[in-house]
């Protein structure tokens, strides 16, 4: 009787296991995103990407990739860590790091801050804004990929 015992015992947690795995959808920023709006336009990512606007579509994959479509060209390729802890998204260009903070994210939405300024794109009032209270990005899953 005992062997029963536990194989029944094994087939209970591995049926839970299942659907406990199933069920649960851990969010994930490995996808494509979209750039729904901002708190100022153009969004700008160093070093190439300085005039993104809405549409422009940003791609984290699992293999720590960053890369940024602007009017259906690539103009930024980087390599990307995100620290859970401060909820940062650390990219390295060449010779270049820079911050995305305050990310949070589920499965359909991105939110995260830049600090990025550069004149003539923005100006006076928009640089300061960004110095002072960084430039809210907010996007959206892409589904058409």
């Amino acid at each position: 009787m005992r062997p029963i015992f536990f194989i029944l015992i094994i087939f209970v947690l591995l049926i839970s296991c299942v659907e406990n795995n199933s069920s649960n959808k851990t969010p994930t920023l490995y996808q494509t995103w979209i750039l729904d709006s901002a708190s100022i336009f153009p969004v700008i990512i160093p070093s190439f990407c300085d005039s993104l606007y809405k549409g422009a579509l940003l791609t984290f994959t699992k293999d720590n990739k960053f890369i940024v479509h602007n009017n259906g060209d690539t103009c930024g390729e980087y390599y990307y860590t995100f620290d859970s802890l401060t909820n940062t998204i650390n990219v390295a260009e060449f010779d270049m790091i820079f911050s995305l903070d305050s990310v949070t994210f589920s499965n359909d939405k991105l939110e995260m801050k830049s600090d990025f300024t550069k004149f003539p794109h923005h100006s006076g009032t928009q640089h300061l804004y960004i110095i002072e209270h960084g430039n809210h990005l907010f996007l959206k899953a892409y589904k058409n990929h």
